[in-house]
């Protein structure tokens, strides 16, 4: 799904409540697990987030980028509770927003079990400007 975005124009952020010094390590497992290139945001403290603590955060780093860009993220993957929360919070349409086998409450958006067959909703997309 991201592969099929990040072709089609769209500039990836990937957003996580891990802590700073798990930021080489995040951006190596990115790479070796085939994910595009894109924009990588960690906490800056050193431990991380958790729960309450990584929607504030997750909340706080959406609405920042918003308001700096202009632009709310189109679309939103998670797997967290913490997620869902902050996606609704930061104005991510919950429509746009997909949670891989996330437990609890998805807040109006789509859980699924495989990203594969999301790569369809990709290809229907709008291109973007390169």
């Amino acid at each position: 799904m991201l592969t099929e975005l990040h072709k089609a124009g769209y500039h990836i952020f990937y957003l996580t409540a891990r802590p700073e010094w798990l930021m080489k390590p995040t951006r190596d497992w990115l790479r070796d697990k085939g994910f595009p290139q894109g924009t990588v945001h960690t906490t800056n403290t050193p431990t991380g987030a958790q729960g309450e603590a990584a929607s504030k955060y997750k909340i706080t780093e959406i609405k920042q980028m918003t308001a700096n860009t202009g632009i709310t993220p189109s679309l939103a993957f998670g797997n967290k509770d913490s997620d869902a929360r902050a996606f609704g919070e930061a104005g991510i349409n919950p429509k746009n927003s997909f949670y891989f086998k996330l437990e609890g409450d998805a807040l109006g958006g789509v859980v699924h079990e495989d990203y594969r067959p999301l790569a369809k909703t990709a290809a229907v997309m709008p291109l973007v400007c390169r």
